[in-house]
């Protein structure tokens, strides 16, 4: 039995590639059972994102404000980010964060090299030239302690499945074990992304093996979420995700109150 219902990766129309209100995504939170929804919106560092320049930090606290006001007892809502991390924009990112009053900080990689890790990040690039650039910029990421979770740690299979074929992570290992140490050195958590239970994967990001990896690693610090950019999205694949996570061997998830994580049971 499912004793913990959460959301810890959900957009409103306050990221610029979503579609609903924070308002609207609270309500369907309500209606699915959900009991802690953590709005994540994104904060698009390279200039080229259509997103550069969007998001607001004032806005989106306000509009969860409203919400704990709102949903008091019903629903929980808090106040996250997922941060676009590349190298050159460390600085700047590190800026941006401080002082500033998040319960969860997300950090992903969405570009590289001036292209998106979509359909044309892999033009002109093997399989192998593609997911190992991928994951070695990833590294970098979980180094800057900026982050308290990796998102979407293998996203580079959205799109590279229908390229290059089923993903095989023995084959990546090697590229994925390294920053699971590196996240457990830092004490920094792993996200069970569940968009790709509904995108071309057909499994979360990541898949069993590598979170089981994880865990034998010493990693305990684990969220679930949807990366919900509309109000259909919301929760989608949760149960899947719960499910692998009790098969890697975890009996909790991590919960976020301030930035400091907090023990929910499975």
């Amino acid at each position: 039995m499912i004793e913990t219902r959460i959301d810890y990766h959900v957009h409103s129309n306050l990221s610029v590639d979503a579609y609903d209100s924070v308002e609207a995504m609270c309500e369907r939170a309500v209606d699915i059972g959900l009991t802690e929804l953590v709005f994540t919106e994104h904060y698009d560092t390279d200039p080229a994102d259509e997103g550069h320049g969007f998001y607001s930090y004032e806005k989106s606290r306000e509009a969860v404000e409203r919400m704990q006001d709102r949903f008091g007892d019903r629903l929980t809502v808090k106040l996250g980010i997922e941060v676009d991390y590349q190298t050159v924009y460390e600085e700047q990112i590190a800026e941006f964060l401080a002082g500033k009053d998040y319960d969860y900080i997300l950090g992903a990689r969405h570009w590289e090299q001036g292209a998106l890790i979509g359909h044309d990040y892999f033009e002109g690039r093997t399989e192998d030239e593609a997911y190992g650039r991928y994951f070695e910029t990833v590294l970098p990421l979980v180094e800057t302690g900026l982050f308290d979770v990796l998102a979407h740690i293998d996203l580079v299979k959205r799109d590279g499945t229908g390229r290059y074929g089923t993903f095989v992570v023995e084959k990546w290992m090697p590229y994925i074990e390294p920053i699971l140490q590196k996240l457990v050195d830092k004490g920094m958590g792993l996200e069970i992304n569940t968009s790709g239970v509904r995108q071309s994967p057909r499994e979360p990001y990541p898949g069993l093996a590598v979170v089981k990896r994880y865990r034998e690693l010493g990693g305990r610090v684990l969220t679930v979420g949807s990366d919900s950019h509309r109000v259909a999205q919301l929760g989608v694949g949760l149960d899947t995700g719960m499910k692998l996570a009790r098969e890697a061997g975890f009996t909790e998830l991590t919960r976020f109150d301030g930035r400091k994580p907090v023990v929910a049971p499975l």
